[in-house]
């Protein structure tokens, strides 16, 4: 059916702010923005761009952002690099772009001080989706999973729940 000037297709950038956010970010948005670095533009002109790049395609963009939670906990974003991406994200959170989307996710453990960020936070409060941590067998369930899917398993239950139990019992595993 119609999806009401929604595009049909969408292309996705993902990335994880890491130890050199303005590189990551420019890297990450070069397939939208061409020779523009999307650092050099204000986060309100790069949502502005990539919405023209949506009408020009009529293709959407996706923006993952993993492990948001470096924005609190990694020395190199608490400068212009981590204050451009949380203004970009909250940009996208008060004025919602026909095509472009982020998706973000976090640490349970950090939440509160992604809360706290006076342009990030209530953004993420007006649309946090939490998800559960994942039990032991789920875990298990998920390892073979991916290990079949590029042809390997595991060489007996043991292990596999052995790895898991490990697994469950680390909040970073998520």
């Amino acid at each position: 059916g119609d999806l009401g000037g929604w595009p049909k297709t969408y292309a996705a950038v993902a990335f994880q702010p890491g130890a050199d956010p303005r590189g990551t970010i420019d890297r990450a948005f070069a397939p939208f923005l061409g020779t523009t670095p999307a650092m050099s533009l204000t986060p309100e002109a790069c949502v502005r761009a990539l919405a023209a790049r949506v009408e020009q395609t009529e293709q959407g963009i996706v923006i993952l952002v993993d492990a948001l939670e470096e924005l609190v906990t990694l020395e190199s974003l608490r400068g212009v690099g981590g204050a451009w991406l949380a203004e970009l994200i909250a940009c996208l959170g008060r004025s919602p772009v026909l095509g472009v989307r982020a998706i973000v996710t976090a640490r349970r453990d950090f939440l509160d001080a992604l809360l706290e960020h006076p342009a990030l936070g209530p953004a993420i409060a007006r649309s946090v989706e939490l998800v559960s941590p994942l039990s032991s067998r789920a875990f298990a369930e998920a390892l073979e999973e991916r290990l079949a899917a590029y042809g390997y398993s595991l060489e007996d239950a043991s292990m596999r729940d052995e790895l898991a139990a490990a697994l469950a019992s680390a909040p970073e595993a998520m």
